[in-house]
């Protein structure tokens, strides 16, 4: 059977359909040791194209037991925590002005000299993205 111009627009519209920008999120985490202002050289590529700016929500997680390990205090003596901030330094765009990627930057500052200090930074990207579609259906 002949392929219709009827069924190329049927195709053509369900296509469209599938591939309109719908609410998404992206998500990495990375880990340091130690304190200061840590930029990462290395985009993080969200796998999905943002039409409009992402909203960034950070977070993280110091383990207690380790960070009274290594300031020497008993489970009794009060926990300084780490201040702790993760920043999107700058938009990884193509050549639509969408976004594709961040390049971020953490920083992690104590009240105590300290160095050493383990602590896991949790990113999520979120808004309407468009699902990224190969040009070749082999890929």
């Amino acid at each position: 059977m002949a392929y219709s111009e009827l069924q190329q627009r049927t195709d053509l519209v369900a296509r469209h359909r599938e591939n309109r920008g719908r609410m998404a999120s992206a998500s990495t985490t990375v880990n340091t040791a130690g304190v200061g202002v840590i930029e990462f050289e290395d985009v993080v590529a969200f796998g999905l194209t943002f039409i409009e700016e992402p909203r960034v929500h950070y977070g993280s997680y110091c383990n207690a037991d380790d960070l009274r390990d290594l300031l020497g205090l008993e489970d009794t003596d009060p926990l300084p925590l780490p201040t702790l901030s993760g920043s999107v330094i700058e938009w990884d765009q193509d050549e639509n002005d969408h976004y594709v990627g961040a390049w971020l930057a953490v920083s992690v500052t104590m009240g105590t000299p300290v160095d050493g200090v383990a602590v896991t930074h949790h990113f999520d990207f979120h808004g309407v993205a468009l699902k990224d579609v190969p040009n070749d259906p082999t890929d």
